[in-house]
């Protein structure tokens, strides 16, 4: 086992949630998904992933401006996909930025703890395969209490 701090979240791995987090909190209010809504996830997602990239060659000092850069891009993906009043997208993206930061360090923290130090380490199927179970099920669980919540409003 590691004998001084975790390794770093991988950069895609936070990129991943932070968008996934965005569809998962406009999801509920939309009333349909449309072509739209898929070309505007896709482009969103893409540009999540290019700028996590870009940020991850900046020096350390500038981390909480790219931080605040993440922030912003997860801001208009739900600006774009939502078109919510400003006072609604915050809301909405302090949920986001909550939920992706809790998704990425779940998933990190269960692969360092069970996985890094074994031979399944460095398996990109296992690696896809731990993301994914661990972001469906809690994703069931985010879906289920949010259906949960509107039923009893």
């Amino acid at each position: 086992m590691f004998e001084s701090s975790l390794p770093d979240i991988p950069r895609i791995y936070t990129a991943l949630t932070e968008w996934i987090a965005c569809i998962i909190c406009v999801y509920p209010i939309k009333e349909e998904i449309n072509r739209g809504f898929v070309i505007i996830s896709i482009l969103t997602l893409l540009g999540q992933i290019a700028l996590q990239l870009l940020v991850a060659n900046w020096p350390l000092m500038l981390w909480i401006p790219g931080m605040l850069l993440n922030i912003l891009w997860m801001g208009l993906t739900i600006y774009l996909l939502a078109e919510l009043h400003p006072s609604m997208l915050f809301m909405f993206l302090v949920k986001a930025f909550i939920l992706s930061e809790f998704l990425a360090s779940i998933v990190w923290q269960i692969y360092v703890t069970f996985i890094l130090d074994t031979s399944l380490a460095n398996n990109l199927l296992v690696e896809c395969l731990n993301f994914i179970g661990i972001i469906a099920l809690i994703l069931a669980i985010v879906i289920f209490g949010i259906t949960r919540l509107i039923m009893c409003v």
